[in-house]
């Protein structure tokens, strides 16, 4: 069953919607959240790599990283990321994001949703505070994340202080050197593989309304201090999303992640917390080439 969609991007992808200017929160003293990072270290032939999984919101109390991660990225020549985080807001990415997410053609949302979906929806914007009209050219992905990002801060959460926009804050202080593993374009591509526009009755229809988005968050959060991101992503993925999100991009990102280790440079990886482990998992797929991996 598919539920919360932007749930599940939050901790495989979505780097494109959340990126913001995030202002360090490493000279804290100490974090007041107890956070179980999924940060691993991967090694073969005197060679290695730091990979941390992230997720693309956060809270305050999760700053500053601990001391290990903060050693792992001083030691690192690069940070590696999804995508270029620094080059999101160009004007050629974000005309890429803008024609990817609306539906084109003169088409509207409306023609793909049964009358049960259209009453849903119609509930839920007006829930949000959100006119009904301003979403019938947009693809039904858009929409599910774009109402669910709405009211992020109402549940303590912020954007600018997800793991990976630390990350790449925290990069920039160390002066690392930037490298990314796809690009937007390639993110779009599999974005609309995993959610076509013919799901989009369902979709719509499992739209959670403010209340239960605000406890979803939550729990997500919860879920990634614990340690327990694999398990919420199993109970919320299908077919689709661990075909053309997580298998396909682990594999295609294996091979990069192979040259990092060989070149003898250390690479500080940070991708989505649901990529690392399970059957299709990066470190799954590593380990099985014959590389150590730690935690």
């Amino acid at each position: 069953m598919l539920k919360g969609i932007w749930k599940l991007l939050c901790v495989i992808f979505l780097s494109f919607m959340v990126v913001g200017c995030a202002a360090t929160t490493q000279k804290e003293e100490q974090a007041t959240a107890n956070v179980n990072w999924p940060f691993y270290k991967v090694e073969k032939n005197g060679n290695h790599l730091y990979i941390l999984g992230t997720v693309h919101i956060g809270e305050k109390g999760m700053y500053p990283f601990p001391s290990k991660i903060k050693e792992a990225m001083k030691s690192s020549k690069y940070l590696v990321t999804e995508i270029d985080m620094n080059n999101v807001m160009s004007r050629e990415n974000q005309e890429q994001l803008l024609n990817a997410r609306k539906l084109g053609d003169n088409k509207k949302l409306d023609s793909l949703l049964s009358p049960e979906a259209k009453t849903h929806l119609n509930e839920v914007v007006q829930d949000y505070g959100i006119p009904y009209e301003s979403l019938q050219d947009y693809r039904p992905w858009h929409v599910s994340v774009s109402l669910s990002l709405a009211d992020l801060e109402e549940s303590g959460f912020d954007t600018t202080l997800g793991v990976d926009n630390q990350l790449v804050q925290l990069g920039k202080e160390l002066n690392l050197e930037n490298k990314s593993l796809e690009s937007i374009a390639m993110q779009l591509e599999f974005l609309q593989k995993a959610f076509p526009d013919e799901d989009a009755d369902r979709i719509i229809k499992e739209l959670p309304k403010k209340e239960a988005a605000k406890e979803q968050f939550i729990k997500l959060m919860e879920a990634y201090k614990k340690g327990d991101v694999q398990k919420e992503f199993k109970k919320q993925s299908n077919e689709k999303i661990d075909e053309y999100l997580v298998k396909e991009r682990n594999t295609m990102w294996v091979p990069q992640l192979e040259a990092f280790i060989i070149s003898g440079d250390v690479h500080f990886i940070a991708v989505g917390a649901g990529h690392l482990e399970g059957e299709n998992g990066v470190l799954t797929l590593l380990k099985k080439k014959g590389y150590t991996i730690t935690k």
